[in-house]
């Protein structure tokens, strides 16, 4: 049997990389969960809670103020929700019937809530409060937009002042939401479906973000759920690297408009931040994307020969791994089979590889499908093996263990390499369910 080279991951190829397991979901819920469920499993780990019944609300008309307490009791005053003081109660209304805040806006105000970042303690000290940073946490709210317009619009949802991180969009018939990395730069939204954030219904969002120091990587789990709170489904998903982020701004917290002529009704019924990352449970799993191959003239026993390189690709969308990988089978010729299965060290947001033509073509999570990516090479195959009618068959899975030791089932794919001295890319891939 020839001993080919196996490298999980060629490092001079990649953009984007991050250790497996460099930042993760402290626990899991499964895709039958409730928001109930979740309210309960987490409510060790809520730092801030404005509910909207008319226990918490306060309207004052003498000084134009909304109020809403925080009911977490985590004992941070600066949590408590106000009303912009740039803003007037005109764009903001209270129906202690509905138990929500709607926020409005036209051509010259806006309405807005707004919590401090920081408070004053029991010593006159100012700290840090609860919203001083928003990384790692997991924002839950229960809302209705009513869209007042068709033309252009956009709202923002939630902010850090000056650094927008929500924001609801309608345009070209597609609603949806935006997710920021930066005050002005976005995470990508072209995978989100069309209108899944229905027009005048009350229905649960639930927003994971996530923000690695050392990868600065951003990422971003979205989640619906009905007015109930059941039937929970993930909407939209997305990393994106960036050296900077709102997530971490110093600001204060915004909910609501934060400029005039955007053209939604927003109405608030629940709003809480949990200290913790909660993601669906089914994430871990891995999902076969495709295989590229690369020919170049080499070494292989001493003798200078051509060989070429294939490298498997597969995407998963959870970070909140133990293991990742893949077992590999290989059969050539007569009867010549090997086992050359490996595990990977990184995860990618991006990945690239040299097209025929010679330039350099690169590829998101995004465009492969998934949130991640990860990848495995085995180098120096003999061209011998593929030449005059010859093939190599990698029969493929890509593999995942989760944080509890889970292995989720993946597909298995057969991949068989040949030779087509005709073509540009002589390197001819087909593969197959195996």
């Amino acid at each position: 049997m020839k001993k080919f080279l196996v490298l999980c991951l060629c490092l001079s190829i990649l953009a984007g990389t991050f250790a497996v397991g460099s930042f993760a979901a402290d626990t899991q819920i499964n895709g039958n969960s409730t928001m109930a469920d979740i309210f309960d499993a987490y409510g060790d780990n809520l730092v801030t809670h404005w509910d909207f019944n008319s226990d918490n609300v306060t309207v004052s008309e003498s000084d134009n103020k909304i109020t809403v307490a925080d009911v977490a009791e985590k004992g941070k005053s600066s949590d408590a929700l106000t009303s912009d003081a740039n803003n007037d109660l005109s764009k903001l209304s209270y129906s202690a019937a509905d138990g929500c805040v709607t926020a409005t806006t036209d051509s010259n105000k806006w309405g807005s809530l707004v919590a401090s970042a920081t408070y004053t303690d029991e010593n006159e000290e100012v700290q840090n409060g609860d919203l001083y940073s928003l990384r790692n946490k997991t924002l839950v709210f229960k809302y209705k937009k009513v869209l007042t317009s068709t033309s252009g619009s956009n709202s923002n949802v939630f902010v850090k002042k000056g650094a927008a991180l929500l924001a609801a969009n309608h345009s070209n018939n597609v609603a949806d939401f935006r997710i920021y990395s930066t005050g002005s730069s976005s995470i990508r939204t072209k995978n989100t479906a069309k209108n899944v954030i229905p027009n005048d219904t009350v229905l649960y969002i639930m927003v994971s973000f996530g923000y690695d120091e050392v990868s600065h990587m951003v990422y971003a789990y979205v989640y619906t759920a009905d007015e109930s709170g059941e039937n929970i489904e993930r909407i939209y998903k997305s990393s994106v690297y960036t050296e900077t982020t709102s997530l971490e701004s110093t600001e204060d917290f915004v909910i609501g408009h934060t400029a005039k002529n955007r053209r939604y009704d927003i109405s608030y019924y629940d709003v809480r931040i949990y200290d913790s990352q909660i993601v669906l449970e089914d994430k871990a799993e891995a999902h076969y994307y495709g295989a590229q191959t690369a020919g170049y003239t080499g070494e292989a026993d001493g003798v200078e020969t051509d060989l070429f390189d294939v490298r498997f690709i597969a995407t998963m969308d959870d970070i909140n791994a133990q293991e990742i990988g893949f077992n590999v089978a290989v059969k050539y010729g007569a009867d010549e089979k090997g086992d050359f299965s490996g595990s990977c060290k990184y995860l990618m947001s991006t990945i690239n590889a040299s097209s025929v033509g010679g330039g350099l073509v690169s590829n998101t999570s995004d465009d492969l499908g998934g949130v991640y990516i990860f990848a495995l090479t085995i180098s120096e195959i003999p061209q011998s093996l593929i030449k005059d009618g010859g093939s190599v068959t990698f029969t493929v899975t890509p593999y995942t263990i989760d944080s509890n030791g889970n292995r989720p089932a993946a597909e298995t794919v057969q991949v068989t390499v040949t030779y087509d001295a005709s073509l540009a890319d002589p390197f001819v891939v087909t593969s197959a369910a195996a």
